[in-house]
């Protein structure tokens, strides 16, 4: 609808003024524009709605609206995307892909042509903190404690970021070890998935560590979503307790080295077998973490003293009775290793078993004598 304007005209001889009126004089459009969320705080991945509702035309002509989208990031970032749902003409929505700022414009055009702009409308995209989750890899032993010298696996595979496409970076921190601990014999390594050491922040999704006292030991892990590090989560912390590595025990054989004297056929072949090896570390049949090792030795004659059959770890030792005379007494002797040295000098070494705590034997001896 044309609206009639009133102008005021002077004549010039008169010094008379009148109210000229001119019809089609058309203004232009008045624009508001406002963002229209939930809240102030933008992120990666939500529906943003811009409403522009609010523009009006004072000579009541029909609206035109055209929005525009710039972002302050480079061309490396990926494009806001499209809703995928319907809008009002004086409705905008778009969703964010990159934590930059965005900038809306809005061109107005009213039914006769004429145009106004409107004051562009800055949206920026925050960044949400991740969630940072931390937990062990390997199992401790029943009283919930791991042993010197073990592997231990801890993995923050868990740890999560809210914001769409942001790469989580992995920080490990040493937060306590016992006093005596050298830093020479105690690793803490950073690894990727496959437990290949890392130096890579981004790919530290998991540590290695190997306690080398006893003691109480603290790790922590945070987690981050920027390139230097920055916006950090909380930490997360994992205690732990590591017990000294125990003795092996030979737990049981094939024969029964407390059977006495063993009668051999000279004629055949007879195996001598450690058939259960207990340990922290190296059990037998092996765990998840190896073997046991074994030395055997053997002693052609009483008091001769035991020569070692070197190189020789098996846990079973095949005697061939033809390499043995008629009568001839002899005596074989395995002796079960661990990872960790352990000084069994404290046994004589004429005494048949060697036992460092009660029940648990480092060395039996069997007695054989060939017929």
């Amino acid at each position: 609808m044309l609206r009639s304007k009133c102008v005021v005209v002077m004549a010039v001889l008169t010094g008379l003024s009148a109210c000229l009126y001119l019809d089609g004089i058309n203004e232009p459009p008045e624009v508001s524009m406002r963002l229209a969320t939930d809240t102030e705080l933008v992120y990666i991945g939500e529906q943003v709605w811009v409403d522009a509702r609010d523009t009006r035309d004072p000579d009541g002509d029909s609206l035109t609206f055209s929005f525009t989208l710039e972002h302050s990031g480079s061309g490396d970032d990926p494009a806001p995307q499209p809703c995928l749902v319907s809008t009002q003409p004086w409705e905008y929505c778009f969703v964010p892909t990159a934590k930059v700022t965005y900038t809306v414009t809005l061109r107005v055009t009213d039914g006769r042509g004429a145009v106004a702009v409107g004051d562009p409308l800055e949206v920026h995209v925050n960044n949400r903190e991740p969630q940072v989750d931390c937990r062990f890899d390997t199992y401790p032993k029943p009283n919930n404690h791991f042993v010197v010298g073990r592997e231990i696996w801890m993995t923050g595979l868990g740890s999560t970021d809210p914001d769409q496409g942001d790469v989580l970076r992995y920080h490990w921190e040493e937060r306590l070890r016992p006093l005596d601990s050298q830093t020479a014999d105690f690793v803490m390594q950073p690894s990727d998935i496959t437990g290949e050491p890392t130096d890579e922040d981004a790919s530290a999704v998991r540590l290695l560590v190997v306690p080398d006292v006893p003691g109480s030991y603290e790790v922590g892990l945070r987690v981050s979503d920027g390139p230097n590090g920055e916006n950090l989560s909380d930490l997360c912390q994992l205690f732990f307790e590591v017990d000294p590595d125990e003795e092996p025990c030979i737990a049981s054989t094939s024969p029964d080295f407390a059977s006495g004297t063993l009668v051999f056929d000279r004629l055949s072949v007879r195996r001598l077998e450690v058939t259960g090896v207990t340990d922290d570390l190296d059990p037998y049949p092996g765990g998840a973490d190896g073997e046991a090792d074994f030395i055997w030795m053997i002693e052609l004659s009483p008091g001769e003293g035991f020569v070692e059959l070197s190189g020789y770890g098996f846990p079973y030792l095949d005697i061939d009775g033809a390499d043995f005379a008629l009568n001839q007494r002899v005596r074989v002797r395995v002796i079960v290793l661990d990872r960790v040295s352990h000084d069994l000098s404290s046994c004589p070494v004429d005494l048949d078993t060697c036992a460092l705590r009660a029940g648990c034997f480092q060395w039996i001896t069997w007695e054989i004598e060939f017929l």
